[in-house]
């Protein structure tokens, strides 16, 4: 059923959870899990030039550096885990790339047949329910009701009946 398991991490509390519960889900069905962590891509660094005492100083390098040692030491620890818990495991590592993008790209690569992740989720999910975006596939529907293609009134109407509440308002701050 699910040969191939792919789990993202960043080493948050939500992605660790998503990790033990595919471990769980990788014993069941006799699964091998792939951990795969993304690095920020490069011009998220850019403009790192500093002039310090006259000369040129790029702290880029050291920033991408330590970034990449960490990520390596998170997927050491992932891999560790599941391994622990007799599951096969391997890690991809995924350098200068967006999340979204290291995540699909590694899941396509590996034949992944499911992918866990913990997210918060907050702003694209609230955004589909409330209609501010229109989702690129599939269906959202909220009491029965099919959200695509909802007239500007109906939208209003149905909204009166929604608001997003998330679970630690203190915690997203």
């Amino acid at each position: 059923m699910y040969a191939q398991v792919l789990v993202a991490t960043d080493g948050s509390e939500l992605a660790t959870r998503a990790l033990d519960h595919a471990i769980e889900l990788a014993k069941l069905a006799g699964s091998t899990i792939t951990v795969v962590t993304v690095t920020d891509p490069l011009n998220v660094y850019m403009g790192g030039y500093a002039g310090i005492a006259g000369t040129t100083f790029d702290p880029v390098p050291e920033v991408l550096e330590a970034q990449i040692e960490g990520a390596r030491q998170l997927l050491k620890a992932a891999e560790a885990r599941v391994t622990a818990a007799g599951v096969p495991a391997k890690t991809v590592l995924v350098e200068n790339a967006f999340a979204a993008e290291g995540i699909i790209s590694t899941a396509e690569s590996i034949g992944a047949t499911l992918i866990v992740m913990g997210s918060h989720g907050r702003r694209a999910l609230g955004r589909l329910l409330l209609g501010l975006l229109e989702p690129t596939s599939g269906e959202i529907s909220f009491d029965g009701q099919r959200l695509s293609g909802l007239s500007g009134a109906a939208w209003r109407k149905l909204r009166r009946r929604m608001q997003i509440v998330f679970q630690d308002p203190y915690g997203s701050l």
